[in-house]
């Protein structure tokens, strides 16, 4: 609900301050003193763009705020999705917008500055404008299906609930399987990577070994020279074992004072002979060598090479050869159970759709009677001619069903029907507005709504029952009208007075709540003119007095 409106240096306003509160609240005055100003102001606040043009002549900057008291609490949560922690437990969200003559605008709620953009999705929650110059937030052709619903049980839905609820299960079971599934070509290539493995048998600490025949391998030929010199030296007649074997006798034969000179040198002798035939016999095995080094080094690179791939060593590399091995196991195994999340979704597609398609059926045939209602409100309101339809198109199945719904009206008979803010305009397009609150008036709407000049073209009776009709839609939410006509203002809880003064040849507009008295002073103008007598006196209270036997009780 709007509680409060300042309006600062804008237009002809220097410095305005209103209240309002719930039920319905009525602008009068004549013409130019300030009346559609206020809904220019209160435009602002919803993000329309600025408009600079109208910051006062005398002033640097215009200022308007306004303070809502957001009473749903639906409508607090929605905002606080919006703006985290906007509005707090106070349920107030104060809005302001300053234009200065440099160009710049700011828009703030609750004292953090927001774009525009934002400002655009929030202020609808709070506050509906319908001018007779434009609509400003006309029915959103994207909510009309959830106008259309608010009309069915909860009952037509609970068949298709469920069925979708089985189809979404389903489609999501089928994206976690296919998830877990590889590809074709990535199950091709880990197949390639196992039996690439699996044709080089390598064995675990192979390459160090292949790297040691290789280096010897290329060294062979100094190998063969030092083994010889080691022959020659050592082991021939003239070698040093032979020398250390014949020096140990010639000490056994010098007597027992030497017999433990000669064990020790025979002793040396034998360990000797052990140790270098040992290694002889080593670099012997080297020379039995079956493979050359080029079949060697061919292979040191093919184990490299395969290693590189999968973490660097023999053992990374038949870890990963299990682990691959197991990974097209399990391929293989989710093939069924893919084939069979795949029938379950086409299974439950079809029993979502069968039950789309009987709430659509139950749609088609509300439709008819929220059609009737409309109708019936369009004659009441002198818009006989039109008629309102709700029109119907197939969709791809969503988790609303299967219909795409529109609201269209044809404005004359034999007239097309258009969508309805593209059939008629002005005061026309305010009273069809009326009409659809009307119908929809307990649906979750703005908290605020304000007509300007709803009752455009129409007089006598028809204004009557637009009166009665905004007392209706009141009942539900904030209500605020600019009428000219008495037969309107008369149903009004509460009557506002605009007029302008000149003073030092400056323009000034201002706004007055009025009482009793002065309410019915009022209504004789809207009667009569400026000129108030008797005789408008009385019919202004007649007027109060039949509007007054009207309104519920």
């Amino acid at each position: 609900m709007l509680s409060n409106l300042i309006v600062k240096n804008f237009a002809i306003i220097e410095d305005l301050s209103v209240n309002f509160t719930k039920g319905f609240s009525v602008l009068t005055g004549e013409t130019g003193a300030g009346k559609s100003i206020i809904i220019d102001a209160l435009s602002l606040l919803l993000g329309e763009r600025s408009s600079f043009n109208k910051i006062r002549h005398d002033a640097k900057q215009a200022y308007i705020e306004g303070v809502f008291e957001v009473e749903r609490k639906q409508t607090v949560e929605e905002i606080n999705e919006l703006v985290p922690a906007l509005i707090s437990d106070d349920h107030l969200l104060v809005v302001t917008r300053v234009l200065d003559e440099s160009g710049r605008s700011r828009l703030q709620m609750n004292g953090r500055t927001l774009t525009l953009s934002l400002s655009k999705q929030i202020m609808p929650k709070l506050i509906d404008i319908h001018s007779q110059h434009e609509n400003i937030t006309l029915l959103d052709e994207k909510k009309h299906l959830t106008y259309l619903d608010a009309f069915l049980k909860e009952a037509d839905f609970v068949e298709f609930n469920l069925a979708y609820k089985d189809y979404e299960y389903a489609l999501k079971n089928l994206t976690e399987v296919e998830g877990s599934l590889l590809s074709e070509s990535e199950l091709d290539f880990i197949k390639f990577q196992v039996d690439e493995i699996s044709r080089a048998k390598i064995n675990d600490g192979e390459l160090e070994q292949l790297e040691n025949i290789a280096s010897q391998l290329k060294n062979l030929d100094k190998i063969a020279t030092s083994k010889a010199k080691i022959e020659q030296l050592l082991t021939s007649e003239q070698g040093a074992l032979t020398n250390l074997y014949l020096a140990s006798n010639e000490f056994a034969t010098l007597g027992e004072n030497y017999e433990e000179i000669a064990q020790s040198l025979k002793s040396t002798y034998y360990d000797l002979q052990s140790k270098i035939e040992e290694q002889l016999a080593l670099l012997d095995d080297l020379f039995t060598e079956s493979r050359s080094l080029d079949e060697v080094m061919q292979r040191i690179y093919l184990i490299r090479r395969i290693i590189a791939k999968h973490g660097g060593s023999e053992a990374s590399t038949l870890e990963a050869k299990v682990k691959m091995s197991r990974q097209i196991e399990l391929a293989l195994a989710h093939e069924s159970e893919l084939n069979k999340a795949k029938k379950q979704v086409e299974q439950s597609k079809l029993k979502a759709l069968e039950a789309a398609n009987k709430l659509s059926k139950i749609r088609q045939k509300t439709a008819l009677q929220v059609e009737n209602k409309v109708n019936s409100e369009l004659k009441s309101l002198a818009l006989d001619k039109a008629s309102f339809k709700i029109e119907f198109a197939s969709v791809n199945l969503t988790k609303t069903g299967v219909d795409d719904v529109y609201f269209a009206l044809a404005a004359n008979v034999g007239s097309p029907y258009l969508a309805i803010k593209d059939a008629i305009s002005g005061g026309e397009a305010s009273r069809l507005m009326l009409a659809l609150k009307l119908v929809f008036k307990n649906l979750g709407s703005a908290e605020t709504l304000i007509f300007d000049e709803v009752d455009a073209g129409v007089s006598g009776r028809v204004a009557s029952i637009v009166g009665e009709k905004m007392v209706d839609i009141a009942a539900n939410v904030q209500l605020i009208a600019i009428t000219h006509l008495p037969q309107v203002a008369a149903f009004a809880n509460h009557h506002y007075y605009v007029e302008k003064t000149v003073e030092n040849n400056l323009t000034y507009a201002h706004i007055t709540l009025l009482d009793e008295q002065k309410t019915t002073h009022a209504l004789a103008k809207l009667l009569g003119g400026e000129q108030v007598s008797d005789a408008t006196l009385t019919l202004a209270r007649e007027l109060k007095n039949e509007a007054k036997s009207k309104k519920p009780r």
